[in-house]
């Protein structure tokens, strides 16, 4: 399966249970969505990772938040994409130097 190209993000933070998620983040490539990231309570079970015509719907625990956020901050190009067996990544497209000082 092909990976989509991240070029720009959203979060939104729950303020009640409501949605079943305490975050998510929107990702969105060049064509538009990509998919989203929902953050569930840590020790949760997790909903298996869906994808469709709005791009892949993907569940972490809410300790790999900060994780996700500091990627899409601080590196780049980043790359979503899911693999024929369901599992979901979202990492640089690239290999990068060692010790480049970020």
């Amino acid at each position: 399966m092909s990976a989509t190209m991240i070029e720009s993000y959203r979060v939104n933070l729950a303020c009640s249970d409501y949605s079943g998620y305490r975050a998510v983040v929107i990702l969105a490539g060049a064509s538009g969505s990509a998919g989203t990231i929902e953050f569930h309570d840590d020790g949760d079970p997790l909903p298996a990772a869906t994808e469709g015509g709005g791009g892949i719907d993907a569940h972490m625990p809410l300790s790999r938040l900060a994780s996700v956020l500091d990627l899409l901050r601080n590196e780049g190009p980043i790359q979503y994409h899911m693999d024929r067996s369901g599992n979901v990544f979202l990492g640089t497209a690239y290999q990068e130097p060692v010790a480049e000082g970020e």
